[in-house]
């Protein structure tokens, strides 16, 4: 896999035009796509917005601009990746010095003919690099946590529609189906139909926990985060139950997104009764067998989850299907 720096990207880009113009290539020389993607991209993010107060999205790209000056990141081709709305993603690794924002194959050509689109599926790669860079600690945390994950997932789409309202439509790039889609959801509804359609999460549900663990930090009544988590758990296990047999496709995804949030993301708050500065290894096989109630819930609520996880498969794919054609 190659990698190129944003410094050498003019450079770069004349050097391989010398040695490929003319030839009657089978394919797309990727490394071109590559460069011509940042090059476009480093044009939009760098347009002076001097009259938008809190460009979030500029403010992330000079960040990642300058680590990528000092060597700290790279933009690389992966090619075992076959998406689109997925084909940029960061990486890094504690055992490497150099983090990576890997880009698909697909997506490098989808970028010649929807350049705002690809811009926008960059910019949470670029918002994911930039929380990093930004908290490294918090980052590293996030990776080990699930319901810190999904605020980092919720802040790239965040970045994605400001970037796309900001900078795409100044410079008049379609953001197309995708960026339409997000930015749409993010100024009617928060964000709540782009994590639900593209994540299989629920907003409303990780709200309600992130409120329940800040509250348990700020209180330390372990009782109470309990209380409202199996509250939380049981309204959602009893608004599944109820949905009739026959209900439609429409009306069962919601519901069981819901369920599958609250089982994905509230082991880390269960945890975090149990596990103090002097017992921080404690396994969850340990903390289930301590929580009885919450265990037997849990138990409940898979069984839904085990139904339902072929829909919530099947709707996303298909959804993201839909962003990809060209």
């Amino acid at each position: 896999m190659r990698s190129f720096s944003p410094a050498v990207l003019f450079f770069a880009a004349s050097f391989l035009t010398v040695f490929t113009s003319g030839a009657a290539a089978q394919q797309p020389d990727y490394s071109d796509l590559l460069i011509s993607l940042l090059n476009g991209y480093q044009k939009v993010m760098t347009a002076d917005l001097s009259d938008s107060p809190g460009d979030t999205s500029g403010a992330a790209w000079e960040l990642i601009a300058e680590t990528v000056r000092q060597g700290f990141l790279r933009f690389t081709i992966d090619p075992m990746n076959e998406g689109i709305v997925d084909g940029a993603r960061f990486y890094a690794s504690p055992e490497e010095e150099v983090a990576r924002i890997y880009l698909s194959f697909p997506l490098l050509e989808f970028s010649q003919e929807r350049p705002g689109t690809a811009y926008g599926i960059l910019t949470r790669a670029i918002a994911e690099a930039a929380a990093f860079f930004g908290s490294p600690d918090l980052w590293w945390n996030a990776q080990n946590d699930a319901l810190d994950r999904f605020v980092l997932t919720k802040a790239s789409y965040r970045l994605q529609a400001e970037m796309i309202r900001n900078r795409l439509v100044s410079a008049e790039l379609d953001p197309g189906l995708l960026g339409n889609f997000v930015l749409k959801s993010f100024e009617n509804d928060g964000l709540t139909g782009t994590l639900l359609y593209l994540e299989g999460l629920s907003l409303s549900v990780s709200a309600s926990l992130e409120e329940y663990r800040d509250t348990f930090r700020e209180t330390g009544d372990a009782d109470s985060l309990r209380t409202d988590l199996l509250a939380l758990g049981k309204e959602l296990t009893e608004a599944r139950t109820n949905l009739p047999a026959d209900a439609a496709d429409s009306r069962v995804y919601p519901a069981a997104v819901a369920v599958h949030t609250w089982l994905e993301l509230t082991p880390g708050l269960i945890a975090e009764i149990h596990r103090t500065d002097e017992d921080d290894n404690i396994d969850f096989g340990e903390i289930f067998s301590k929580e009885s109630e919450y265990t037997a819930l849990r138990s409940r609520m898979e069984i839904f989850r085990i139904k339902d996880m072929p829909l919530i498969y099947h709707i996303m794919e298909n959804t993201r299907k839909g962003f990809e054609l060209r």
